[in-house]
């Protein structure tokens, strides 16, 4: 029976549900994706959330992605990004995000499969950094389930994505991240975000694949961001045994146009 999955990335939401962020409804959007989602066919059996979830890094805007998650889904995870705030992370979602001082990750078994979000949060830097401790945590997760086909779960991803303004704001330590892959061949995919549109690369033996944002889009080359007029989207990751599959899917038509100005 497949498992499906539903990746949402990089929302950027605001406090107030009407607020815009560079020209974009943000929330809007966000409620726009999942309901053309809910419409294209079955349901999900998880939603991961790839982080860059409160723009303002406000508690009241993770209180109300918390009511919309809780509205729409049974069953949701979530990693921070770099505008993200673990403090209210684990204040609001106390249940899926721990009350440590730690990162805030996760590792659960589904379908026969692996899941483990990375938490790749450098306060203070738009950069990444996974850190000596969760790498050592995830070599002991791999380490439990060599035989259990693995997905990762990242917020920024782990290899060059070509594009040189978000090169420069990558994930520091990617080669201690790609050596720890290395040495488990059951890590098949890894998810991530940040760069605010489609990519597809490979860490060792495992594919690297990137998620559009729920609200901008970002051109996928150049020295700076420049917003790309493509509607926003999502994810969609089906597991089917050992196999895989996944695609974007994307609202049909831009509803709200970014200010390149802004």
């Amino acid at each position: 029976m497949t498992f499906r999955i539903l990746q949402l990335s990089d929302p950027h939401l605001l406090s107030e549900p009407d607020a815009l962020h560079r020209a974009v409804p943000v929330y809007r959007s966000f409620r726009h994706v999942i309901r053309h989602l809910e419409e294209q066919g079955p349901g999900f059996d998880r939603v991961i959330l790839t982080g860059d979830l409160a723009h303002d890094e406000k508690r009241e805007t993770y209180e109300l992605l918390r009511r919309t998650l809780v509205e729409k889904f049974l069953n949701f995870r979530i990693i921070p990004g770099n505008h993200d705030s673990r403090d209210f992370m684990r204040q609001v979602f106390p249940e899926i995000c721990g009350t440590g001082r730690d990162r805030v990750n996760f590792s659960v078994e589904a379908a026969g499969w692996k899941l483990v979000g990375l938490d790749s949060h450098l306060p203070g830097s738009v950069s990444g950094r996974v850190g000596r401790r969760q790498l050592e945590w995830l070599r002991q997760e791999l380490d439990a389930s060599p035989g259990a086909p693995t997905v990762l779960f990242i917020h920024h991803p782990p290899v060059p994505v070509g594009c040189p303004w978000l090169d420069r704001i990558g994930l520091e330590d990617a080669e201690h991240l790609r050596l720890v892959v290395a040495e488990a061949p059951q890590v098949q995919l890894v998810l991530c975000g940040h760069v605010h549109h489609e990519f597809r690369g490979r860490l060792g033996e495992a594919e690297v694949l990137a998620a559009p944002s729920t609200a901008i889009q970002f051109l996928p080359r150049g020295e700076s961001p420049v917003f790309d007029p493509i509607p926003p989207g999502a994810r969609i990751l089906e597991l089917d045994g050992s196999r895989w599959r996944t695609r974007v899917v994307r609202l049909p038509e831009l509803i709200w146009v970014p200010d390149r100005d802004a």
